[in-house]
């Protein structure tokens, strides 16, 4: 299991990229979003994943696999989306 320390870390990444999206949420919400959030948002996906092997309720069976399947790009609403929905599994988790 992680700790709640780890699950608070995870949780100030993923809203600290949330703000990054807002600015450019409103009124692009249906363009890609950039390549330096990509990377961002793909970073932070590797950390959740290494967490995988020590958390069950991470795995996909637990309704995360849509998660899992990374997609080539993402428009800001489509990444906000997600890490809205990740943010919800983190606070369950605490």
């Amino acid at each position: 299991m992680l700790a709640p320390k780890e699950i608070t870390e995870l949780l100030t990444v993923a809203v600290k990229q949330m703000q990054a999206l807002l600015p450019s949420l409103v009124q692009e919400a249906d363009v890609n979003i950039s390549a330096p959030l990509l990377d961002r948002y793909r970073e932070f996906l590797e950390k959740l994943k290494h967490c995988k092997s020590h958390e069950t309720y991470l795995e996909e069976d637990a309704g995360w696999d849509w998660i899992w399947d990374d997609q080539a790009n993402y428009t800001y609403m489509q990444l906000y989306g997600r890490l809205a929905w990740i943010n919800m599994q983190l606070l369950n988790m605490l």
